[in-house]
């Protein structure tokens, strides 16, 4: 479990390192829009890494391994970084560090929250493991 953990740990460190250097270095950490940005990726993650219980493959779990971990190698580099790379890069019409860009961080932050109250809500019941688990039950309550 320490080892998974600090694995994870590493995952988080990496990717604010990785973010920070694509969207520019020092001058994306200056700007409040880019620290805001990477507060938000870190509580994220560990929303993500703390709420989640392993669970017990399934033989469902085992056949679409391979497709989520496919998926998730294409996404989680674009998602470390495409925002910084073109928030560095693109001036465009729209402000980068107008209302626009905090709106799309309140509503990164609205999503976090949501998630956050559904692994709440589902008490241990939120795995990373797909099909059902023994103990799984319906829960009606709560996001």
């Amino acid at each position: 479990m320490a080892k998974q953990l600090f694995g994870r740990f590493v995952f988080i460190a990496v990717s604010c390192v990785t973010i920070a250097v694509v969207g520019g270095g020092v001058s994306f950490i200056q700007r409040r829009v880019g620290m805001t940005h990477l507060v938000l990726w870190v509580i994220w993650w560990l929303v993500r890494f703390l709420g989640m219980q392993r669970g017990v493959r399934s033989p469902y779990d085992q056949r679409q391994r391979l497709m989520v971990v496919l998926s998730a190698a294409i996404v989680i580099p674009m998602l470390i970084v495409a925002p910084p790379w073109e928030y560095a890069r693109y001036a465009g019409p729209i402000p980068r560090d107008g209302p626009l860009a905090w709106a799309g961080l309140f509503l990164l932050a609205a999503g976090i929250a949501l998630q956050a109250a559904a692994i709440w809500a589902l008490h241990g019941l939120y795995t990373t493991r797909l099909g059902m688990q023994s103990g799984h039950r319906v829960v009606t309550s709560g996001p």
